[in-house]
């Protein structure tokens, strides 16, 4: 620990709370002592090491959604600032109504984010440049989504209609079109997962346009009928903001779309296969990485599936058999 390595400790007695205390991960047994299990970061309740991988493969992928959703809710406060500074404070009118506004999100942020939030996810989790890749994505996407509002806006506004309902009007739909351009730009490596996001874009819009021809639906939130003129002012701002979210999907940081590195290889195990707890807790109970040579570095999934496993076990009891016949007689 000492030179920078990751560490885990397993253990069961009090006498190894120090080791728990010290570990980067302190994992205790659920037949352990209540002083072990109220140190430790994690209790294994059947004291089965083969829990730990699915379950960190679970947290990894809450993860990797969480980095998704969180570029998502980024770019919609950064178009709303922008529509704010833009227009409604020097005109003292926002684009849209509020129940317009929350009408849209719906489409847009509330459905797919929920979605995203709880689908499959594969690849690596890398911490590292998480606010400067969330910047990169959201700030491009963003500001030329809010351009498109805005050119959709004065357009329907002052040039192609003089109505306001139909400039809000025409405003939401182009909110619609770019925020899917932007859910849809979160997945920028092909497979199964972008057709399904992209068929998830299709299917929020259609449900947008098809509220809007409901009559009560249409009344409430005061979406006027289209016109040539709404229809221009929208195409031309759609336009406009779907290529930011294509450029931001360009600046992604590479930390995040890099291929996982190789697993590193284990330090050395001690007679019996064990890595030893430098505070000398019983054998057995608890282990961590060796820590003497600082370019050794444990991949703690590995480590915890190796002593898991059959083949971990079996491996140990090789090694304490070649290490008693190593031993000198007497």
């Amino acid at each position: 620990m000492r030179a920078a390595n990751t560490s885990a400790c397993s253990a069961t007695g009090v006498n190894d709370v120090p080791a728990l205390k010290e570990a980067r991960l302190a994992i205790a047994q659920g037949s352990g002592t209540q002083m072990a299990r109220s140190v430790s970061d994690l209790v294994l309740v059947s004291g089965e090491f083969g829990e730990v991988p699915p379950m960190v493969g679970e947290g990894r992928q809450i993860l990797r959604n969480i980095q998704r959703v969180a570029r998502l809710f980024v770019s919609k406060a950064i178009f709303t600032a922008f529509l704010v500074l833009v227009i409604a404070i020097p005109s003292g009118v926002f684009p849209m109504l509020p129940r317009q506004f929350t009408f849209t999100s719906t489409f847009t942020i509330g459905i797919p984010a929920f979605l995203l939030a709880l689908a499959p996810s594969s690849g690596p989790w890398r911490p590292e440049g998480f606010l400067r890749a969330i910047a990169r994505f959201s700030i491009p996407a963003g500001l030329a989504t809010g351009l498109g509002i805005v050119v959709t806006y004065l357009l329907a506004r002052h040039w192609l209609t003089d109505d306001l309902t139909q400039a809000r009007s025409a405003t939401a739909a182009t909110v619609v079109v770019s925020g899917l351009a932007i859910v849809f730009a979160l997945e920028d490596v092909p497979g199964t997962r972008r057709l399904l996001v992209g068929a998830l874009c299709v299917t929020m819009a259609l449900l947008f346009f098809g509220a809007c021809a409901i009559p009560a639906a249409r009344d409430f939130f005061e979406i006027a009928t289209p016109t040539g003129g709404m229809i221009a002012a929208w195409l031309i701002g759609s336009a406009g903001g779907d290529r930011p979210a294509r450029r931001g999907a360009a600046h992604r940081s590479p930390s995040w779309t890099a291929a996982p590195a190789p697993i590193p290889r284990l330090p050395d195990r001690g007679p019996g296969g064990y890595l030893h707890c430098r505070h000398g807790s019983r054998r057995g109970h608890s282990r961590h990485p060796r820590d003497e040579d600082p370019d050794r570095r444990v991949d703690l999934l590995r480590l915890l599936a190796d002593e898991g496993t059959a083949d971990g076990r079996a491996e140990r009891a090789v090694g304490a058999r070649d290490a008693a016949a190593a031993a000198p007689a007497g």
